[in-house]
């Protein structure tokens, strides 16, 4: 008999979220979310308004089954009983519970998913006080997104209340499972409407800050946050600012964000992940489930167009985007650079108690940065999202305070030229223009210069080293590559005072010749491809070369001598065998380091 199963399908964006999932399997993709009850709780009476919610809304006791054969499973909907955790901190002061609740966060936040068990919803109480309790929840972001969160806190809130009066729902709320068909639907039926993000994607730009370490395993996220609370005085004035551009304040720290992009990537076109709430319309604005999607937003930021100019254009990119959200199914090309914006909601009162959350996490997509802002009622939170794989936590510091730095500067002057906005610190001005400058260095010992570089590349390992066109390396890049050559040509018979010529385009591989022939204690030529057949016959004959570095385009017109030719590109691969490691030499400071003609 054939195994079955009754189930209902997944959404677009869940089927998108599923996708991730299995391909960055070591990391979960949840939403957490710690609801703070005030006043004289009653526990039986919340345990039974928990089972009275999610008795009324399906998707929390939603499961995700796949039979033999399917890559997308089923939403199956569940009979099941909630269970709530409980802990009692109201022994600790309050900075040792905070500490406490961070740890609980992030151990439920690194445990594994089953998406086949019946409720994966998971609900712990903690007890702060007599008067204060957190209610813990998590769950797969499969199944909620933020709105979800409030809505649900919301919903606790009024269920409390009826099991305290003993009253019954009179309204049923809807089903994510119809909404999710209704979705589907929509897709399948979208015709042009669904074509409008085809040139987003086809046009994407990946962003790449300068600081990214390329070398990283990108295999697994491993994300850390860093927050910064923009104060009231700050806060108040950017409020008056966006009112006065006639747009939201979370448009207005979008195109904030946007401004400092440009000026760390040095593009002036930008595509960045914009998270949307996915709900349109009024009657899905109180329902429980995953709507919220990231979407591509355009950004054009040319250095001479003022402020103003900008936030208008990326108001108007966010009203196109809102309008086709329904029509989005996912990025093409991941991890991305993001943007998110939220207010807190506040507290609700109800049957005695105050409800509202105190701290939350999403993770909705794979960014390798995000910027998510919250507003509080009279001041915002900035939290930089970050890959540890990728960036250290003092290059995300640095661009949390240029940020800042940025807010401040449009507070003073809120509609000047976009490259006129200053976003270094006093600190590292002074750096810049004087510190830098003061170029006499007294060394202990006089160094060649292939080893004062391994001293950088070892200080600075993911400071770019090197830009040609589209193409850069970092300083550990670089110094790798040059270590792997170096050896290469060590094994191919190069001493110190031995000659290698460089018969290269112009490219970033003429700095990888060169470091590769010092670290191996050779001498480099230069040999110019443009050169007359002549002019570099005689120079083949007089140098005596050994090795002749070249490119695999170049060796029709490299003119044939007693040398061995290595090709930078065609024989990388053997090159790239050997070891990663700074090589040894007998070279000092008085042998030979070049020959020019």
């Amino acid at each position: 008999m054939s195994e079955m199963i009754e189930g209902y399908r997944l959404s677009p964006q869940q089927k998108y979220l599923w996708s991730l999932q299995q391909d960055d399997s070591n990391f979960s993709y949840k939403t957490q979310c710690a609801m703070l009850i005030e006043g004289e709780l009653k526990v039986r009476i919340l345990e039974s308004a928990l089972q009275k919610v999610v008795d009324r809304n399906e998707i929390l006791r939603t499961s995700f089954h796949c039979l033999s054969g399917m890559t997308i499973p089923l939403q199956v909907i569940n009979e099941c009983s909630v269970e709530i955790a409980k802990l009692d901190l109201s022994n600790l002061d309050s900075s040792q519970q905070q500490d406490k609740i961070e740890e609980l966060f992030e151990e439920c936040r690194r445990s594994p998913l089953s998406f086949d068990q019946d409720i994966l919803w998971h609900f712990c109480l903690i007890k702060l006080s007599p008067t204060q309790h957190l209610l813990l929840i998590s769950v797969p972001t499969l199944c909620a997104d933020r709105i979800t969160m409030r809505n649900l806190v919301q919903e606790i809130g009024r269920a409390y209340n009826k099991c305290w009066r003993d009253e019954e729902f009179s309204e049923e709320p809807i089903q994510y499972a119809d909404i999710a068909e209704w979705q589907n639907e929509l897709i399948e039926e979208g015709g042009t409407a669904s074509s409008y993000w085809d040139n987003y994607n086809s046009e994407l730009i990946n962003l790449k800050l300068p600081l990214e370490n390329k070398l990283a395993d990108n295999s697994s996220s491993q994300l850390q946050v860093i927050a910064e609370i923009i104060d009231s005085n700050l806060t108040t004035k950017l409020q008056a600012i966006a009112q006065e551009y006639e747009t939201a304040i979370g448009t207005f720290l979008l195109t904030c964000w946007l401004i400092l992009l440009a000026r760390l990537t040095g593009e002036s076109t930008l595509i960045i992940g914009t998270e949307f709430d996915g709900r349109n319309y009024e009657e899905l604005e109180p329902a429980l489930g995953l709507f919220a999607k990231s979407l591509p937003l355009h950004g054009h930021c040319e250095g001479n167009l003022k402020f103003g100019e900008l936030i208008e254009q990326v108001n108007t990119s966010v009203n196109e985007a809102s309008k086709w959200q329904d029509y989005f199914v996912g990025w093409t090309e991941k991890p991305v650079i993001g943007f998110d914006f939220a207010e807190d909601f506040g507290k609700i009162s109800i049957g005695g108690l105050q409800f509202s959350i105190y701290q939350q996490f999403i993770y909705l997509d794979r960014f390798k940065l995000k910027l998510s802002c919250l507003q509080k009622e009279n001041y915002l939170v900035t939290e930089f999202y970050y890959d540890a794989n990728l960036y250290s936590s003092s290059d995300i510091q640095g661009i949390s305070d240029y940020f800042q730095i940025l807010l401040a500067e449009i507070a003073q002057e809120s509609n000047a030229e976009i490259a006129s906005y200053n976003i270094l610190g006093d600190r590292e001005r002074q750096q810049l223009l004087v510190e830098f400058n003061q170029t006499q260095i007294d060394y202990a010992e006089i160094k060649c210069i292939h080893k004062l570089f391994e001293e950088q590349a070892e200080l600075n390992p993911d400071r770019l080293a090197v830009i040609f066109e589209d193409n850069s390396l970092t300083y550990r890049e670089l110094n790798t590559r040059a270590n792997q050559l170096a050896h290469s040509l060590q094994n191919l018979g190069i001493t110190p005072d031995k000659l290698v010529g460089i018969y290269l385009e112009r490219s970033h591989d003429i700095i990888l010749a060169i470091l590769g022939i010092l670290k191996a204690g050779g001498a480099y030529i230069p040999l110019d491809p443009g050169l007359p057949t002549e002019a570099l016959n005689l120079r083949l004959e007089d140098s005596n070369i050994s090795i002749i570095l070249t490119q695999k385009q170049l060796l029709e017109t490299l003119p044939k001598s007693a040398a061995n030719v290595l090709c930078l590109d065609a024989d990388w691969e053997e090159i790239a065998s050997n070891s990663p490691d700074n090589p040894t030499s007998n070279v000092t400071p008085e042998n030979l380091a070049y020959v020019l003609f």
